[in-house]
């Protein structure tokens, strides 16, 4: 017979409702539950990731200069730095770091893609709803600086090998909106079963939080019993830890700071730790078919009496007409099995803050995570793999500067009895050293006579160790010299530096484009964000482009079934060549001036289209309007476009000429 500490009940063994069957297991204390298993279990998956931030830690001090702190053992088998064994030699520690240099390279490769996310209707006769939502997602990204975020996170993936963003709907200032943030990877854990480079068996995901009692307060207390109540938790929690508060050098300019962090106890000692898990949990729900509205929708097995209920409802009805069985339009509903994410927000403790089921329209955790290169479930970062040429380039030039230090350096033999009389050893060094000096002295017995040495240091190859590690660097990293922009040897051609750096970034493709699909993934989340906030109809305006639109919830509604997600190249010769080709339709007449001005990027065009208006209005009100351009508009026009072609558009405005402004001025 088994023996169990505690039998579990038939209701629990059959369940199919996990959150269900977790809150049985739970325990409560005055109407406070504590989730303690998903506590360990979120304790757990942030211990396997012990390996993966001390890696993260390394890869970081490499790359940002601290290139000596490795650890290793002194004479008596205690573990010291590797900097510090290196100064109790007597010798400096030289660093010439390289890695910054690559991890910059690539950073500006990928911005000079210039791309931005799009949103482009599957049918072309929606795409007036897609250029809507692309104005909408550009304003939003633009409001919380994506752009800049991005190539931050492009760098955390080169260092670490791991990116993830967090996509979240808030009320701030007042206003519901669509917000990034980008959780630190130290604090974040996930479980290590996955084996999917999608991460679509993803189970659990999280990050911890350490928060000031204000910004707890200001997120989860709801009343005024609460208040009291996490006031009495977090000083009980400081009080069993025995907390203090701790300096923190904010700017680091004290040196690299300590990152060891414990999963309960916050680093800051002056702030509140809460810890944030999504799983995936089961339900049974239906799947529900309604003929006669055209609807298929999925609901709460608890409603299949109503469901039962209007088909009731319809076959009396059927009945009344004579309407044969067959033909009724009956509710079919299927039952299953719904796999979805479930959020909680626990206290060290492990006391439920909050919990409940996915928020979003798309169903599932916030966070957009990429792990390159997800092999066997494994990150590994694009700075470990240099890092022992690094290591090596560092050895030899601190080598180098020992055996300098080290070597004569004109030192001068004097013989002893050779001393003149009337002269001083003192006297003799500054004489010796004087440009024009004279000695008078008289050899002595030994017939030895002043003379300087200056050792010759041997050529060892030191140089040519360098510039191999240099050269076994570019290798493995990918990033050759045509790629950083380094002058080539003279004769090299121009096609050929062209396709030496094509070549050179083609070992980049596979990074940059798991990167690309982050951006992706991050961007179609928003979205579906951007269609669950934003319920009222708002003006969206891009600064600096004629891109304002209205947005209505409405017409929106349908976006994850008629929207793709792409990248459209937005460089600055894309822009030109978008307003050139403007401007030439525009001459032929195929377009008028407000729409060339309105779908150009003309510096000028704002307040082109503000005169346009101003004329409009004048002419409808029956006045002439023949006010000139002022001066700085007139200067904008002359650089910034052909004056032949808007000199020719500029008369549309009306039948006398721009005064100041004409096609010979220079």
């Amino acid at each position: 017979m088994d023996n169990y500490t505690r039998l579990p009940s038939l209701s629990q063994l059959t369940d199919t409702d996990s959150v269900r069957q977790s809150h049985r297991s739970e325990q409560k204390t005055d109407g406070y539950r504590y989730a303690r298993h998903i506590l360990q279990q979120a304790h757990h998956a942030w211990d396997n990731l012990r390996p993966f931030r001390e890696s993260r830690q390394r890869s970081k001090r490499f790359t940002y200069g601290n290139q000596w702190g490795d650890l290793m053992r002194d004479e008596r088998g205690c573990l010291i730095t590797e900097e510090e064994f290196i100064r109790r030699q007597g010798s400096v520690p030289l660093c010439n770091n390289l890695i910054h240099r690559l991890v910059k390279t690539v950073t500006g490769v990928w911005r000079n893609q210039n791309v931005e996310p799009t949103c482009q209707a599957i049918d072309r006769d929606e795409q007036q709803v897609g250029d809507t939502m692309t104005v909408v997602l550009q304003a939003n990204m633009r409001k919380n600086k994506l752009q800049n975020s991005f190539g931050k996170q492009l760098n955390e993936l080169l260092i670490s090998g791991l990116a993830c963003s967090k996509e979240a709907i808030e009320w701030k200032k007042g206003i519901k909106d669509c917000f990034t943030y980008f959780p630190k990877p130290d604090f974040l854990f996930f479980d290590g079963a996955m084996s999917d480079y999608r991460l679509w068996d993803l189970n659990m995901i999280g990050e911890l939080h350490d928060l000031q009692f204000n910004d707890f307060c200001e997120k989860f207390v709801k009343s005024p019993e609460q208040f009291k109540h996490y006031r009495e938790v977090y000083a009980a929690i400081a009080k069993e830890y025995a907390l203090v508060n701790d300096t923190h050098d904010t700017l680091n300019t004290l040196g690299f700071k300590d990152h060891r962090n414990d999963f309960l106890i916050p680093q800051d000692r002056s702030r509140c730790r809460v810890i944030e898990v999504w799983t995936k949990e089961r339900k049974p729900r239906l799947h529900v078919t309604d003929p006669l509205h055209g609807e298929l929708y999925d609901c709460e097995t608890s409603d299949k009496s109503k469901l039962d209920r209007e088909n009731a409802q319809r076959r009396a009805m059927a009945r009344r007409q004579g309407m044969p069985e067959e033909e009724i339009p009956l509710i079919e509903y299927e039952w299953f099995i719904d796999a979805y994410w479930y959020y909680r927000f626990l206290t060290p403790s492990g006391e439920v803050i909050m919990e409940g089921e996915s928020p979003y329209a798309h169903r599932e955790h916030p966070y957009t995570l990429t792990i390159y290169p997800m092999i066997d479930g494994e990150a590994h970062s694009f700075v470990s793999d240099v890092i022992d040429q690094q290591k090596y380039i560092n050895r030899l030039i601190t080598l180098n500067d020992w055996v300098i230090r080290a070597s004569t350096k004109g030192v001068m033999m004097f013989p002893a009895d050779a001393l003149p009389d009337n002269m001083s050893i003192d006297d003799v060094r500054n004489e010796m050293t004087r440009p024009n000096g004279f000695i008078l002295f008289k050899p002595g017995r030994s017939g030895a006579e002043p003379k300087q040495l200056s050792s010759r240091n041997n050529n060892i190859g030191m140089a040519e160790m360098i510039q191999l590690q240099c050269s076994l660097m570019e290798d493995i990293s990918g990033i050759t010299g045509a790629l950083q922009g380094k002058q080539q040897y003279a004769g090299v051609s121009g096609t050929l530096y062209a396709q030496q750096q094509q070549q050179a970034s083609n070992s980049l493709v596979d990074l940059l484009e798991s990167f690309n699909q982050f951006v992706h993934d991050t961007v179609l989340k928003k979205v579906y964000n951007i269609q669950a906030s934003y319920d009222t109809r708002r003006i969206v305006t891009i600064v600096g482009r004629h891109g304002t639109v209205l947005y209505d919830p409405e017409t929106m509604g349908d976006i994850e079934f008629d929207l793709n997600i792409v990248e459209m190249p937005s460089t600055t010769v894309a822009r030109a060549a978008n307003d050139q080709m403007l401007m030439q339709l525009q001459q032929q007449q195929l377009i008028d001036l407000r729409t060339m001005l309105e779908l150009g990027d003309f510096p000028f065009g704002d307040r082109l289209l503000q005169k346009l208006d101003e004329q409009q209005a004048a002419m409808e009100q029956g006045q002439p309007y023949n006010q000139p351009l002022p001066q700085d508009l007139q200067q904008q026009i002359r650089q910034g476009a052909d004056q032949d072609a808007v000199q020719q558009a500029v008369q549309q405005m009306g039948p006398q000429p721009v005064p100041g402004f004409s096609t010979t001025q220079q």
